[in-house]
């Protein structure tokens, strides 16, 4: 670091010492660091204005890197929510704004989020409750849907702009729907991240013509991935238990040299 062992560090040995470190600055953005840390005006950095600066910039990304990965890791699928209690448009939008951060092959952006409103839920959680014979067992499911408080019915374009027909189409809307799941793990994530709780649901009732018609989804330009049902958890996120993986690292993570 101190290359000329001078006991301070100058502009030069600080360029190279972002270099090393391969953290990429301008020229300009290492003046600004050097004017920065300089505190004291003496045109050197001693090793303790450095190492301030080092622990508290590496440190924070490190605090952030660590969240990230918790997030990820911690996420749960949750199954009951708390009644009555919406979740803020804000934060879905937050979520959405995300999902459709996900990477997708041409940018073809092949996603659509519909949010389903109180009239839409009651008619889907009807559609799903009609073949029950019994009258109370029929109600009782019919009323376990309609207290969900969140939901949000996700899709994938059929057909994209300048798509060639036959084997090329096909690979082009599995490309498109894998990407259209990415945006949903982006959604759950988020989502997680402030609190609240997400079931992806693919139920056989959401492939019905009924199901896009309550939605107002044309089944011949969308197909649905996936019905997202979210809100907050009973007993909050922390009492989520643990689901132990059924297989190790070992037995996904393959290297061929």
């Amino acid at each position: 670091m101190d290359t000329d062992e001078s006991g301070t560090i100058d502009l030069d040995e600080l360029r190279k010492l972002l270099e090393s470190l391969d953290i990429q600055f301008s020229d300009d953005e290492v003046c600004a660091l050097f004017s920065k840390l300089d505190e004291d005006g003496s045109g050197s950095i001693d090793r303790e204005e450095f190492s301030v600066w080092f622990e508290g910039a590496f440190g924070s990304a490190l605090e952030d890197s660590s969240r990230v990965f918790s997030t990820i890791v911690e996420r749960r699928t949750v199954h009951a929510f708390e009644e009555g209690s919406a979740v803020p448009d804000a934060i879905l939008r937050k979520a959405v704004t995300a999902a459709t951060a996900a990477p997708n092959h041409r940018m073809t952006e092949p996603w659509r989020f519909t949010s389903l409103g109180p009239n839409a839920v009651a008619q889907v959680a009807a559609l799903n409750a009609k073949d029950v014979e019994k009258e109370d067992a029929r109600v009782a499911k019919e009323a376990r849907w309609k207290a969900v408080p969140g939901w949000v019915v996700v899709t994938c374009g059929k057909e994209a702009e300048g798509v060639v027909v036959g084997e090329g189409a096909k690979r082009r809307f599995l490309e498109d729907y894998a990407a259209t799941c990415c945006a949903i793990q982006n959604f759950q994530l988020v989502m997680w991240a402030e609190g609240v709780g997400v079931k992806w649901t693919t139920g056989d009732v959401t492939r019905s013509p009924e199901f896009l018609e309550i939605c107002g989804i044309d089944g011949d330009m969308e197909e649905v991935v996936g019905c997202l049902w979210y809100g907050y958890a009973k007993g909050g996120l922390e009492a989520m238990s643990d689901v132990p993986r059924k297989k190790a690292l070992r037995d996904v993570l393959r290297y061929v040299e």
